[in-house]
């Protein structure tokens, strides 16, 4: 075996010295411990001589080259594959599969030729590994003819731009919430607000055409900014707990809250929608009737909270005699405007 790699260079193989390469793989694996014999083993002195004699490294023979004129046909071949599918789906082979590319489980080989040719084209690929793939001049120019120089990324059409319901907001800090403002948050004090309470009530009435929706995302936007829409027509708003920076002044004042835009106000409708369809799913696990979502009962509920809230959500001054409102505007007498709005618009959107 010794003289055998001297002389070739490489370990000996099946194909050329079956006796010497099933010794040596024979004693490999009995060195390595992979095979196990009652009537012989490698002794020490064995494997000390093993080691020097340097057989434990493995020299594969060299690989053979393809003749000119296959690699030359092979190469060609590859190109017109390449030419083709750019041409078909409008862009380069992709590794991974794509929804718009039915070939991509077969076109991860023709992603990587051409990446290996555009690596060879640009002088990447270091010498070692070139082997006989050299850019001939001939096929830099078949190459810079065919265009596969440049890059062709697969592009997806863009979404679909769905209607977004304008409403300014000042970003001006709110220290107490309106009865009707619709309030962030998953604590007691804004999932029992009265905002919340009227919006989930709206949601609950409008639950059917939500499901009747399915997967049309058009009609459950449309759905959703009709909602928005009757909060801001009844002057109310959507509000989040306003966070100041850590070490700030204003951190020791009382809880503040600011306006969200209408984006965000999406989300928590939505969100409304989405809890009230576990709470349904829950109730049929559990084999509970739910409850009735009859419009004009639900109505009902909604006129009588806000009857209820009505003088708890305004304060008198001693002083004057005048009613502060909500958002720290002074209001002579009751507050009718505000009922007014808010009882007209609690119907089915």
């Amino acid at each position: 075996v010794i003289e055998y790699r001297k002389e070739h260079g490489f370990d000996p193989s099946r194909t050329r010295s079956t006796p010497l390469a099933n010794w040596l793989k024979y004693n490999r694996n009995l060195y390595d411990g992979t095979r196990f014999t009652k009537k012989e083993n490698l002794t020490p002195e064995h494997w000390k001589i093993f080691e020097d004699s340097g057989l434990l490294k493995r020299l594969p023979p060299p690989r053979r080259p393809p003749s000119p004129q296959k690699e030359e046909a092979t190469w060609m071949k590859n190109l017109k594959a390449v030419i083709e599918y750019r041409k078909e789906y409008g862009f380069d082979p992709r590794m991974k599969e794509s929804c718009s590319d039915p070939r991509s489980k077969k076109s991860s080989g023709l992603y990587r030729w051409l990446n290996l040719q555009r690596n060879l084209y640009a002088g990447k690929v270091p010498a070692q590994h070139r082997d006989y793939r050299v850019f001939t001049p001939k096929k830099r120019k078949i190459f810079e003819d065919s265009g596969l120089v440049k890059k062709l990324v697969e592009t997806f059409p863009r979404k679909k731009a769905y209607p977004v319901v304008a409403h300014p907001v000042d970003g001006k800090l709110i220290t107490v919430p309106r009865r009707l403002d619709v309030l962030l948050g998953t604590t007691k004090q804004e999932t029992e607000h009265v905002g919340n309470v009227r919006c989930k009530l709206m949601v609950e009435m409008n639950y059917d055409r939500y499901e009747q929706a399915g997967r049309s995302r058009g009609a459950k936007i449309d759905l959703k900014n009709a909602i928005i829409e009757a909060v801001y027509q009844s002057n109310g708003r959507f509000l989040k707990k306003y966070q100041p920076p850590k070490g700030s002044q204003s951190s020791k004042l009382p809880d503040s809250w600011i306006e969200v835009d209408s984006v965000v106000a999406g989300r928590k409708v939505i969100n409304f929608f989405q809890k009230h369809k576990k709470r349904l799913d829950l109730a049929c696990q559990n084999g509970v009737a739910p409850a009735s979502s009859d419009p004009n009962s639900l109505k009902r509920k909604i006129e009588q909270l806000e009857e209820e809230s009505d003088e708890g959500d305004l304060t008198v001054d001693g002083d004057n005699g005048e009613v502060d409102g909500d958002d720290g505007e002074d209001i002579q007498g009751n507050n009718d405007d505000d009922d007014s709005a808010g009882a007209g618009i609690i119907i089915a959107v």
